[in-house]
């Protein structure tokens, strides 16, 4: 019988999540961020278009930076320019730059 990889004790009911396969019991201690790499919102300094935000959103979201970027374009379009352009640099200012 396989082992959990987070308690390593024989389970007959294992889920695969990601890499990891992990017995019921576990999943609740794995969605509370336990064991989990928790990724924190922050601007890029490789890849950065302007001031790195879209692609800090993208890589937060798992999400191809250019979709991120096409589609805060055609917000910004759409929303009457001021809200969004307001929003980008308000996260310019306190979203920390990836070291």
């Amino acid at each position: 019988m396989p082992n959990c990889d987070h308690c390593h004790q024989d389970r007959p009911n294992l889920i695969t999540l990601a890499e990891h396969t992990v017995c019921q019991n576990c999943i609740e201690v794995l969605a509370q961020g336990v064991g989990v790499k928790k990724r924190r919102l922050s601007r890029k300094r490789v890849g950065k278009q302007i001031a790195g935000v879209c692609a800090g959103i993208a890589d937060h979201v798992e999400v191809d930076r250019d979709t991120v970027r096409v589609l805060f374009i055609v917000l910004t379009v759409f929303t009457g320019f001021l809200p969004l352009l307001i929003s980008y640099a308000v996260l310019t200012y306190f979203l920390p730059i990836e070291d």
